[in-house]
């Protein structure tokens, strides 16, 4: 893979993760654009990755894979997201998105959430993200 390929993915990847709550506010997007210029991608190509919605390639094995999805849920706690049932319904499926199987999803929100010390059961857990 080249590097210019390479550095799209990146970006592309932070904007997606950005994005979870359906909006990505103005400081995010001077700050990806900054990020975006020191990767030499040109403002162009970072508006055209946003404009399009462009999903980043997965990464190739299933050991990046989960490490990449507990990365981006524990940056996503940690940048104070209130942790409610919308927000874990979009993490949950960001991770099956990612080819996870959905019962690790599941059992990796609900720890987290746990130790978040949240009020909400492990019943009420299972239930929101149960497949339908």
């Amino acid at each position: 893979m080249d590097c210019k390929k390479e550095r799209l993915q990146i970006i592309s990847g932070m904007l997606a993760s950005a994005a979870v709550d359906g909006t990505i506010k103005q400081s995010e997007h001077d700050f990806l654009l900054k990020v975006g210029r020191h990767l030499e991608v040109s403002e162009k190509e970072f508006n055209s990755l946003l404009k399009e919605n462009r999903i980043y390639v997965l990464p190739a094995s299933i050991s990046e894979r989960i490490i990449k999805f507990y990365r981006f849920v524990l940056s996503y706690y940690d940048q104070g997201k209130k942790i409610d049932y919308k927000n874990i319904r979009k993490l949950y499926q960001k991770g099956v998105e990612m080819g996870l199987s959905p019962k690790s999803v599941r059992k990796t929100l609900y720890n987290i959430y746990k130790s978040s010390q949240s009020n909400m059961s492990s019943n009420n857990v299972n239930d929101f993200l149960s497949v339908n």
